[in-house]
């Protein structure tokens, strides 16, 4: 469900999310207590510019492995460049155009 990966390295900000969470989660349980909602709200704003900060690190963990894949790999029909692939489809439309129904 949330997709845990053992072999994952920690996030490039790990230090400052775990210090946005721990913030947000003092800010709410505080607002709670003293029963004070502008805390709460507070807590709700510093918690999500946590999910902020990983939604950056996981886009930017996305764009790194999908330039490593391209860089190993090729691109993802195994052509380098776009006449490549051109002359593939041609190539396949002459093979479908010999080809007796």
């Amino acid at each position: 469900m949330f997709g845990l990966h053992r072999n994952r390295q920690a996030g490039r900000h790990l230090e400052w999310k775990v210090r946005i969470f721990t913030v947000g989660a003092v800010l709410a349980l505080a607002g709670m207590y003293f029963d004070r909602s502008w805390m709460v709200l507070a807590a709700i704003v510093v918690l999500g510019a946590g999910m902020a900060l990983r939604a950056m690190d996981a886009r930017r963990r996305a764009a790194q492995y999908e330039d490593d894949d391209l860089h190993e790999h090729g691109d993802r029909h195994g052509v380098d460049d776009l006449e490549d692939l051109d002359d593939l489809d041609d190539e396949a439309d002459r093979d479908a155009a010999s080809t007796p129904v």
